[in-house]
């Protein structure tokens, strides 16, 4: 494991004395047992970046820039990298004028300037998705007449006039919440499309289609009410895992934010991605051939997206297509886990300089 070097500004405190505290700035978590590749150095001049050790929303407001704008000037004065971590849903327009390397949940492509350079980062499954340290392989069901596709979450699926209303509705309350925040200025705003409505949109053209198995369970709350810390045996979390298992391809496409936290779960289990293309950008884009692990339809040609599910599920034999499910799963396990993220981390940042 590749050691990298990195300069923060500041001495990790009591709490933080490990190289995981850069992570629990990132992602707001700590994590015993943690294999990190990081090492905090005294000065700009000794590190391979410079890092602003928190999450960018600590410092939105004027009062607290003044540590970033420091590690700013350090990195531009030592020549070396510098990075920042966003993890929201609304996309940070960041002050600097420098090249800068920007780490996030997601991203829409050439929605930053030029001399930011964003990195996806993945989501990390949550413990109702693993048992223990020893994660099973995914079993795959058997091959049926039609592709199977499946879903299981909140949407909206209203039809006719009650659409529009309340894509209206859901979308002003996002913007009111942007505004109220004072955000407008340091945050690109949200998009027209309301996510649980569009989301519904995508699931209606899909059931329409027959030349796919709509598998889809619809919930009208968020994880149908589960708290985060809820048991793997709770309902709404054993029928999301039964949805899963029980499809070929399941359907991954963005919520408030333009990523999917639900790209992680997919490959858990080692299905297929029915990929929504909203311009979004994937994790490990410049390391990994998306093209040929997803079925992925533009959001402007959503038409097309049974068509294209049928054509790669018939030009795929039983083993093919078995191969392919188990490849994804092996992303996941060394990609998609939160150890996985550390020991990547440099090859993504060197790829990201190198752009």
């Amino acid at each position: 494991m590749t050691t990298l070097r990195l300069f923060i500004g500041r001495d990790p405190d009591p709490e933080m004395a490990t190289p995981n505290s850069l992570l629990k700035g990132w992602f707001m978590h700590q994590h015993e047992g943690l294999r990190t590749n990081l090492e905090f150095v005294a000065s700009a001049g000794e590190a391979d970046a410079v890092v602003v050790p928190m999450e960018w929303r600590s410092y939105e407001t004027d009062d607290r820039l003044a540590e970033p704008w420091a590690l700013a000037n350090a990195a531009e004065d030592a020549r070396k990298p510098f990075v920042v971590f966003s993890h929201t849903d609304l996309e940070p327009k960041l002050p600097f004028k420098q090249s800068t390397v920007l780490f996030r949940s997601g991203a829409t492509r050439g929605r930053q300037p030029s001399h930011v350079r964003v990195v996806v980062v993945p989501a990390f499954v949550g413990a109702q998705f693993l048992d223990a340290n020893d994660v099973p392989r995914p079993s795959l069901p058997p091959r049926r007449p039609k592709p199977v596709v499946g879903f299981c979450g909140g949407a909206h699926t209203p039809h006719g006039f009650a659409r529009q209303p309340r894509n209206l509705a859901e979308f002003a309350v996002l913007r009111a919440r942007h505004v109220a925040g004072g955000r407008f200025r340091r945050y690109y705003g949200p998009e027209l499309t309301a996510p649980r409505t569009y989301r519904g949109e995508v699931l209606e053209a899909l059931a329409r289609d027959d030349r796919i198995e709509a598998n889809f369970v619809i919930r009208n709350a968020f994880r149908a009410g589960a708290a985060k810390d809820e048991s793997p045996e709770h309902p709404a979390i054993t029928s999301y895992r039964d949805n899963l298992e029980s499809s070929d391809y399941a359907l991954v496409l963005r919520g408030k934010g333009n990523f999917s936290i639900r790209l992680s779960e997919v490959l858990r289990f080692g299905r297929i991605p029915l990929h929504i293309d909203t311009n979004d950008v994937l994790p490990y884009d410049q390391q990994l051939d998306w093209k040929a692990l997803m079925v992925s339809v533009p959001a402007a040609k959503l038409g097309e997206a049974g068509a294209r599910v049928q054509a790669h599920f018939e030009s795929h034999t039983d083993g093919e297509l078995a191969a392919l499910q188990m490849r994804l799963y092996e992303i996941w396990n060394d990609r998609f886990t939160r150890q996985g993220f550390v020991n990547h981390f440099p090859e993504c940042l060197n790829a990201a300089i190198a752009r």
